[in-house]
């Protein structure tokens, strides 16, 4: 996981300013048009891996991703790697409903679902049936299901 946009930014400034620094070494950036070039190139790429990636990289789990809902806990599969989460840790249900019955749940109160590394599951995405799951797991857990 990234750590912050804020991080990326203050690397992007620290290299800004160790290309103003290193300047007297024209010969190895051949000049500002180069120098910034440089620095150009590596804000695109800065700016792919946070904005693009993301997006690939769902496009691709997404479709391999399991969900398992059993007596005692959620779990989440894309691929090789699993989380869960105890039905004793959902403290709030919500869920969306597209028109076709589609949708997707939220489990707990994170802002972000995955959290930060502490492998457990936040939000189940793309149910074929949303309502028959929803319904699921607030009998499992106790909690009422509240859609968005």
């Amino acid at each position: 996981m990234r750590f912050s946009l804020k991080f990326e930014a203050v690397k992007i400034g620290l290299l800004a300013a160790l290309i103003v620094a290193g300047q007297g070494w024209a010969d190895f950036f051949s000049g500002w048009p180069a120098a910034l070039g440089t620095l150009a190139v590596l804000a695109a790429l800065d700016l792919f891996f946070y904005f693009v990636e993301p997006f690939v990289w769902r496009r691709f789990t997404l479709r391999r991703t399991t969900y398992y809902v059993t007596d005692q806990r959620v779990v989440s599969t894309p691929g090789r790697r699993s989380r869960s989460t105890d039905l004793t840790a959902i403290s709030t249900l919500t869920f969306t409903e597209e028109p076709d019955g589609s949708g997707h749940i939220h489990i707990g109160d994170r802002v972000v679902p995955d959290g930060f590394g502490n492998r457990t599951v936040g939000e189940l995405f793309h149910i074929a049936d949303v309502r028959e799951v929803v319904t699921l797991l607030s009998t499992l857990t106790g909690q009422p299901a509240r859609q968005r």
